[in-house]
């Protein structure tokens, strides 16, 4: 299952993205801050490029064509199924017939122009791991997968700190299951984002690009992000995990390298694969 999702900006970017999914052989479309997508018109511009019959996996209280969160995918419709919107949050269930069951939850946290202090980043994490774990409880499965844009680095303490995300750059370590603070476990999420960063990765250095004309500057930022519980890392492929910045027939990048944001987004898609056919995934019943 290859999966692609991408910060939207807000924009109808529904031609391009559907270049992204036919080029890459897409699976999963998973956008964020998609108030402007037409779903209609997404849907048919993904089956006109694709040749592919794609459908919308809408949340019920949304309107039709326009919502923050939007789910596509070449699966049939009964196999998703919405479990909650919640703010800067959205979960979706997904189910096909040779899997067991696992949840995505999409994430669109607020903008650091508004929410810039590490406490505002913190309390928002916290509200994400909420979520996470009222998700599972309500599932009663652990098989899920975060993406979207988080406003915080990989290395941000809001993401790694074990009382928001515990979330951890290496799979042997977030194999463990979890790690015990202040007499308490708390469960690791495996964040794999942490191998694109700089420049010695294959792609872009980060998936945003900006001078913030401030004493301290990153120039890249990786927001967009993709995490996951250790219950899928074995049917997680590290090697297709990948920040597009362009493909045949669409170029994402400006001169500086970064999101051209004239031409599309301010952000760079990110793609990823689990391996459906993995022991840990494959449903044998």
């Amino acid at each position: 299952m290859r999966v692609l999702f991408w910060n939207v900006q807000k924009k109808p970017l529904e031609d391009s993205a559907a270049t992204l999914v036919a080029s890459l052989k897409v699976d999963v479309v998973v956008l964020v801050e998609a108030t402007q997508i037409n779903a209609t018109r997404q849907v048919t511009a993904l089956t006109k490029a694709t040749g592919a019959v794609f459908c919308y996996h809408p949340f019920p209280t949304d309107s039709p064509n326009n919502s923050e969160f939007q789910f596509f995918s070449r699966y049939p419709p009964k196999c998703f199924s919405p479990l909650g919107h919640l703010g800067h949050m959205a979960a979706m269930g997904v189910k096909l017939p040779i899997t067991k069951s696992l949840t995505f939850i999409a994430v669109h946290s607020q903008s650091r122009i508004y929410w810039s202090q590490p406490s505002d980043r913190f309390a928002l994490a916290g509200r994400i791991r909420k979520y996470l774990d009222q998700t599972e409880k309500k599932t009663g499965h652990d098989r899920t997968c975060l993406l979207g844009d988080f406003n915080s680095d990989p290395f941000d303490p809001a993401l790694t700190n074990s009382d928001t995300l515990n979330a951890t750059m290496c799979s042997r370590v977030a194999s463990k299951g979890s790690r015990r603070v202040a007499s308490e476990d708390h469960k690791f999420l495996y964040n794999p984002m942490w191998s694109l960063m700089g420049d010695v990765s294959s792609g872009p250095p980060g998936t945003m690009h900006y001078n913030n004309a401030t004493s301290s500057s990153n120039y890249w930022y990786l927001f967009d992000q993709v995490l996951l519980r250790p219950s899928l890392i074995n049917c997680f492929d590290k090697s297709k995990l990948t920040i597009v910045e362009q493909v045949h027939g669409l170029q994402l990048a400006g001169a500086n390298g970064g999101p051209d944001s004239s031409m599309a987004s301010d952000h760079f898609p990110v793609i990823f694969e689990l391996n459906t056919d993995s022991e840990d995934l494959c449903d044998v019943n």
